[in-house]
């Protein structure tokens, strides 16, 4: 247990990161990666007190975990999340499944059949996924967004 304590202890930067892009507001995301660790150890309790616990599945469970609650929590709170006029708006646009899909190819340089895993999804599913969002990010142009929205 002590060996999967510090395994939690050093991932802790990572999960916040991910729990951030997902859901920037610094409560909200903090709190996805306590209750996704704590789903984690509730599900996993009998491996744990066993220790056989698989580490290297460990941290992919609780990407896997913060994804799935914050696609809940999200829809429940864009409203009051205060996104500014900077490049992080147009991320922000993205559903919440292509912002985890980009920051873990992009950004952590998981491989897909991590991503995949993580989000549930196909490959062809993951591609269409990257496809869509840096379609979004890099490849429209802002006087096009103006038109669309005007």
């Amino acid at each position: 247990m002590k060996e999967t304590d510090s395994l939690f202890i050093k991932k802790l930067p990572h999960f916040y990161s991910f729990a951030f892009v997902l859901i920037p507001d610094d409560l909200q995301a903090t709190q996805l990666v306590v209750d996704s660790i704590s789903q984690y150890l509730i599900v996993n309790r009998e491996n744990l007190a066993k220790n056989k616990n698989n580490q290297e599945k460990l941290e992919e469970c609780i990407l896997q975990n913060i994804f799935e609650l914050a696609l809940k929590r999200f829809s429940q709170i864009k409203l009051s999340l205060n996104f500014t006029t900077d490049h992080r708006e147009n991320f922000y646009r993205l559903e919440t499944e292509e912002r985890a899909a980009l920051f873990l190819r992009e950004v952590k340089k998981m491989n897909y059949e991590e991503i995949m895993w993580i989000l549930n999804k196909t490959t062809g599913e993951l591609k269409a996924i990257l496809a869509s969002a840096r379609y979004k990010i890099f490849e429209i142009p802002e006087s096009r967004e103006l038109i669309v929205d005007g």
